[in-house]
């Protein structure tokens, strides 16, 4: 059921229409860096998007320690800073 979600959400990435921000880390063991590159990708209607891979960082970023946590919430504060806290959209 989860791979069928996960392909959905890559088949449906287009329709996306918000700035997004996809932290990936780098040492995952529980979700495919392919498939986030795969997501990111298909989302073809927004150029405010970022991918960010963290190196050496495991699944739960934000559980980690200083040194990956604070590069992935550095990394979402500029981003809403840039994205107008959350207020633009890529529709024009």
């Amino acid at each position: 059921e989860s791979i069928s979600a996960s392909e959905e959400a890559v088949a449906n990435a287009n329709k996306i229409n918000i700035p997004v921000l996809v932290i990936q880390a780098g040492d995952d063991s529980v979700v495919s860096a392919s498939g986030q590159k795969d997501f990111f990708a298909n989302m073809k209607n927004c150029k405010d998007k970022q991918l960010i891979n963290i190196d050496g960082a495991k699944h739960e970023i934000l559980l980690e320690s200083d040194q990956f946590r604070t590069t992935a919430l550095t990394a979402m504060l500029q981003f809403f800073s840039k994205s107008k806290q959350g207020k633009q959209t890529c529709i024009e």
